[in-house]
């Protein structure tokens, strides 16, 4: 089984950073734009957002970055009307979070390629997956695993479910074990701020 991300190595994620930024009117100093991204604002205590991945995730970048098979989850996302996604990776040494959105045309599509996360989880060595906790349509996993660039071995942690024609996917790794407890948390607080900003 294979993860998505290595810390030294991001080559599998293609897109450009955004940063919002506006404006100076009327002499008035710049204010930063609210941020208006699906995704978390904020890593779990003590990350840092890694600014050197990029956020935007178009079919190529977004098929690469789960542990699910690439040539899988590509068909899966053009069959079923993926129209971008998103990416932010929290760091605290050895340790990170991915968070991902995967956005589609209607609310079965996305199902649908939830789905396919959960058949990777149940067909990967070593995964354990189950029902993700109070969340609805949702899975939830740990595995042991190396990631696809560097052959770094990690414990995960992840969570992945459906809102309203989204997809969302939050995985933390590590060196060492943990449990799903801190993957499920962020996911909670991922679905509260998808359903404020309309997302759910």
């Amino acid at each position: 089984m294979f993860l998505p991300y290595e810390r030294t190595c991001l080559a599998a994620l293609a897109g450009v950073a955004v940063l919002g930024l506006t404006a100076c009117d009327s002499g008035a100093a710049a204010q930063p734009t609210p941020d208006t991204s699906l995704l978390l604002t904020a890593g779990p205590q003590g990350y840092v957002l890694n600014p050197n991945v990029p956020e935007s995730l178009d079919l190529d970048a977004a098929r690469v970055a789960t542990i699910a098979d690439p040539d899988t989850l590509g068909t899966a996302l053009g069959r079923n009307g993926f129209s971008g996604g998103e990416s932010r990776v929290w760091q605290q040494g050895q340790s990170y979070e991915t968070d991902l959105v995967f956005t589609f045309r209607t609310a079965a599509q996305a199902r649908t390629v939830l789905e396919v996360e959960h058949q990777a989880m149940t067909n990967g060595l070593g995964v354990v997956a189950s029902p993700g906790g109070d969340i609805p349509d949702s899975w939830a996993y740990t595995m042991f695993g190396s990631t696809r660039q560097g052959n770094a071995s990690v414990f995960c942690q992840g969570v992945w479910f459906a809102t309203g024609t989204h997809l969302f996917g939050i995985t933390t790794c590590g060196p060492n074990p943990g449990d799903e407890s801190t993957a499920l948390a962020r996911a909670d607080l991922q679905l509260q701020r998808a359903q404020l900003l309309g997302g759910g």
